[in-house]
């Protein structure tokens, strides 16, 4: 992966396209094809019609339960179009920059992922999720490595990603975002790249009158040559709550 071919204008555009992707609600997206129509898994419909009550029981609901939601992308999407798509969100108590920076740092990835088999940053092109330069504009950006178990199986996957983080301006509380996306690779190890991240995105604001915590929303799209599709959606959704379930557990 050459990092020239990496300018800050097109990490603007993927962190903005990504933030669409998970912040973007069915009833105000006017029928954009760009963005997924979500639709949502489980007992999220009952938990969303019982956080309608109000803004303190929304937040008490996020804290305890994960929503989530499945998509496929528009037949005008053509990259990724028969991938699925998933979306989640819930509470979890960590301030969003400390999270953000947990997040990020790939010594610490197996303290709350399980199936981590270790990450290893290949290519740190801008560290810090505070800092700026003109080739890479604001925030954090690398090529990470990572190794990850299949959930119920015992093979693993390795995927070689970008990643990038930053703050997110405009926004009322602390929030930042984390975008992931798969980078081609040739050459030696290039036949690590058996999976592929289309999209990874993790928006982290901050809970209004609640300091220290985070709402966090997950996008995942994930493409997997390992797993059977009658299973990837089944997995798909417990690697998104397991997400929750392991930093919930880390800060009690």
């Amino acid at each position: 992966f050459p990092p020239d071919a990496l300018s800050a204008s097109a990490i603007d555009a993927l962190t903005a396209r990504g933030f669409a992707l998970a912040t973007h609600d069915n009833l105000c997206s006017n029928n954009n094809p760009q963005l997924p129509r979500w639709q949502p898994e489980g007992s999220t419909t009952r938990l969303l019609r019982r956080a309608s009550e109000s803004e303190a029981h929304f937040t008490r609901i996020l804290e305890k339960e994960v929503l989530l939601w499945h998509a496929r992308m528009d037949s005008s999407i053509q990259y990724g179009l028969n991938v699925p798509i998933f979306k989640s969100q819930g509470i979890v108590n960590m301030d969003p920059k400390s999270f953000t920076e947990l997040l990020m740092d790939s010594d610490r990835v197996q303290t709350y992922n399980r199936y981590s088999g270790g990450r290893t940053d290949e290519v740190v092109l801008q560290r810090g999720i505070e800092s700026y330069s003109k080739g890479f504009g604001v925030g954090e950006t690398k090529i990470v490595r990572s190794e990850n178990k299949i959930p119920f199986a015992s093979n693993s996957v390795v995927l070689w990603n970008l990643m990038h983080a930053r703050r997110l301006e405009g926004c009322d509380d602390e929030s930042y975002i984390i975008v992931s996306r798969s980078v081609s690779r040739t050459g030696r190890g290039a036949q690590d790249q058996i999976s592929e991240i289309v999209w990874g995105v993790n928006v982290l604001k901050g809970v209004k009158g609640h300091l220290g915590k985070t709402d966090l929303t997950c996008v995942s799209q994930v493409g997997q040559t390992m797993v059977p599709g009658f299973v990837q959606h089944k997995l798909a959704l417990a690697a998104l709550c397991e997400v929750y379930k392991s930093t919930r557990a880390l800060c009690k």
